[in-house]
């Protein structure tokens, strides 16, 4: 994974370059986004972080508006990733669990409203199989374990609830799916969750 960061700030350098560190993994600053074709952009909640998201071919890091961001003490943590079953919970649960498993950590599946648990945990079995099968762990680097939990209410508001009892470093959602984000990639969900300003967000 080549991480790259938007100019925002010193700040989003930092963090995209511990980040590096963290994955074992090149880290180029890139004064142009569209320069390169990368696999993670990092961007701070600054003037341009709205249009970094919405024309981003890949996923997009977006730092909390407070707080110190501390990618090398996110090994070894859970990430949690909203899920709701559609193709684009989908492509980022797949996206966290790959990102859990470079920092040594698991994946927390989260589904905000009504289903059933046997859905979650057929989403969870489902996911590790993907894993064992995508050829990219080894004895070097085992498949992440993978979680699951449901929660009633407000789905920004139970997200970051999530994460924060669970002591997840950070929250990947999709670029649409549960109704909230319409066709716009950066949409009320991820806004949502960025106005409280507490955790890293990952919009993929």
């Amino acid at each position: 994974m080549v991480t790259s960061v938007e100019p925002t700030g010193a700040d989003s350098a930092r963090v995209a370059e511990d980040l590096a560190l963290a994955l074992d993994d090149p880290f180029e600053l890139l004064h142009d986004p569209d320069s390169l074709a990368p696999n993670l952009i990092v961007v701070g909640t600054g003037a341009e972080f709205d249009r970094v998201v919405t024309t981003a071919q890949c996923p997009v890091l977006i730092l909390p508006r407070v707080g110190h961001v501390r990618p090398l003490d996110w090994r070894w943590q859970t990430v949690v990733c909203g899920f709701d079953g559609s193709p684009d919970a989908w492509a980022a649960a797949m996206y966290a669990a790959l990102l859990a498993g470079a920092l040594h950590g698991s994946v927390t599946l989260t589904c905000v409203g009504a289903t059933v648990p046997s859905r979650m945990s057929a989403a969870a079995s489902t996911l590790r199989a993907k894993l064992l099968d995508c050829g990219v762990f080894d004895e070097r680097l085992p498949v992440p374990l993978v979680h699951w939990h449901t929660r009633e209410g407000d789905p920004a508001a139970e997200l970051e609830r999530a994460a924060v009892a669970l002591a997840a470093p950070l929250i990947v959602v999709g670029c649409g799916g549960d109704g909230l984000r319409h066709d716009a990639r950066m949409g009320s969900l991820t806004r949502r969750l960025l106005r409280s300003g507490r955790l890293p967000v990952v919009v993929t």
